[in-house]
C-alpha cells in the first residue's frame, strides 16, 4: 500500500501540470522538479499516443560565469498531442486513494475498457511497476488502477 501512495505522490505534480495546460490549451509544459516515476508515468503516455514527445534537458554551468545568473536546474520539457487545436487528453484523474486501492483483474481491465472506448488507464502491477492498460492486457495481467485518462 504504501509503495502505491508513494506513486500517487509522485505523479500528482505531472498530473495537475497536465490538466492545467489541457484546460488552458498549451501545447508546452516545463517540469523542474521529478522523479523516475515521472518519466515511467511520461513513457506510458507517449506508449497510448496522448503526449507528442518529451524530452530531459541536463542543465550545466559554463565555468567562466557567475551561478547566480542561471538556472542550473534539470527539467523535462512535454509535449502535449493536439488533435484540430483541442488536446487529446481531456482529464486525467487519480482513482486510488491512499485508504482505499482499486484493483482490477485482466477480465475487468478488458470489460472497462470495452465499455469505456475514450477512458485509457494506467495500473501498477507488482512484478512490471507502472504500465498501461494496452501493456496490461498483452501481459494478462490486473493491478491496481492508478488513474484514468479521459480522451
Amino acid at each position: 500500500m504504501s509503495n502505491s501512495r508513494n506513486i500517487r505522490q509522485n505523479l500528482i505534480p505531472i498530473i495537475n501540470r497536465i490538466n492545467n495546460a489541457c484546460l488552458k490549451k498549451q501545447t508546452f509544459i516545463k517540469m523542474f522538479q521529478f522523479s523516475n516515476m515521472t518519466i515511467i508515468f511520461l513513457k506510458c503516455m507517449l506508449s497510448l499516443g496522448l503526449i507528442r514527445q518529451f524530452n530531459i534537458v541536463k542543465k550545466s554551468i559554463p565555468l567562466h560565469y557567475p551561478t547566480i545568473l542561471y538556472d542550473t536546474r534539470d527539467f523535462i520539457n512535454v509535449t502535449i498531442k493536439i488533435n484540430k487545436y483541442i488536446a487529446v487528453i481531456k482529464k486525467i484523474s487519480i482513482l486510488s486513494t491512499s485508504t482505499k486501492g482499486l484493483f482490477v483483474t485482466n477480465n475487468q481491465l478488458k470489460n472497462l475498457l470495452q465499455k469505456n472506448l475514450t477512458i485509457k488507464y494506467l495500473l501498477h502491477t507488482p512484478q512490471y511497476g507502472l504500465i498501461d492498460c494496452k501493456r496490461a492486457l498483452k501481459l494478462n495481467t490486473g493491478g491496481e488502477l492508478i488513474c484514468s485518462i479521459v480522451c
